[in-house]
């Protein structure tokens, strides 16, 4: 009777507290990111790719909707990583598959705990000290074991050899780490200022669509060859004071999908591995 109390209390297994078709949301999503992930994979059946989308995705909709999200997250990561690591081929390849669904599903649950840890469950975009912790520890440092526990799985089960591990491994880290500081902001600031962002577009929509166009011609400038990335910088800024958070994020994310598309029409996956982590 004590057990099955603790389970109902305990925050992870407390699933009443998320309702069944954001489970549903989240395993969809999830799945979807790692179709579009999979296509930048570096090296065929590792599932390392320069910018891993699943991640930013889950650790934003588990900060803001709690901990039992990891379910769904596990059964998309579960989905999605069996397209990528060829898991109905053998069963040590779905064994695999099982493995690093669950690290990275762990990875992220330890991600939200210090965002809501170093920010005490406030809106780290409020204070530069909660934003620099959620940069540094969420995005960051949180990755590292689940980096190392997943390419140490790969070449356990021999998907790449031991000269391999440190590049995988760090490729794998920082694709975890950008998808959640470019996404996960996003998802975080749309839930939690949607409506002021609304209202600023609303008084300034002309500014904004000036804003876009103008990072749509410096894309086509660097389509034609020409090195301006940080050409993006001004507008970016320029979006964080007339449109705050929430119109920053969605431009950085915009950005960051035109330059990965942009890039990926460009280069091989080595070179286009290289070219993100610049990015």
């Amino acid at each position: 009777m004590l057990t099955k109390l603790k389970i109902r209390h305990n925050p992870f297994f407390n699933f009443h507290q998320v309702a069944w078709w954001k489970q549903l949301i989240v395993a969809i999503a999830i799945y979807v990111g790692t179709y579009i992930s999979q296509t930048f994979v570096t090296y065929t059946g590792t599932a390392s790719s320069p910018i891993w989308i699943p991640t930013g995705i889950a650790v934003g909709l588990m900060t803001i909707w709690g901990y039992p999200l990891w379910f769904g997250i596990w059964l998309g990561l579960l989905a999605g990583e069996a397209l990528v690591l060829y898991a109905f081929d053998s069963i040590e390849n779905l064994i695999l598959t099982i493995i690093i669904a669950s690290i990275v599903t762990v990875s992220n649950i330890f991600s939200t705990y210090l965002i809501r840890y170093f920010t005490r469950n406030n809106y780290f975009l409020n204070k530069t000290k909660d934003t620099i912790n959620f940069i540094i520890f969420a995005c960051f440092l949180s990755r590292i074991p689940g980096a190392i526990a997943c390419v140490f799985s790969l070449y356990w089960f021999e998907k790449i050899t031991w000269n391999l591990y440190p590049e995988v491994a760090f490729t794998w880290g920082l694709s975890d780490s950008f998808a959640i500081l470019i996404i996960a902001p996003l998802i975080i600031t749309y839930h939690q200022n949607i409506s002021l962002f609304v209202g600023l577009f609303k008084k300034r929509w002309l500014e904004g669509i000036i804003i876009l166009f103008c990072v749509l011609i410096v894309a086509q400038i660097i389509l034609k060859g020409y090195e301006i990335k940080y050409f993006f910088i001004p507008f970016l800024v320029w979006s964080a004071f007339r449109f705050k958070e929430v119109g920053s994020s969605f431009l950085t994310l915009i950005i960051a999908v035109v330059m990965v598309i942009i890039t990926a029409n460009e280069q091989d996956p080595i070179a286009l591995k290289n070219e993100l982590i610049i990015l």
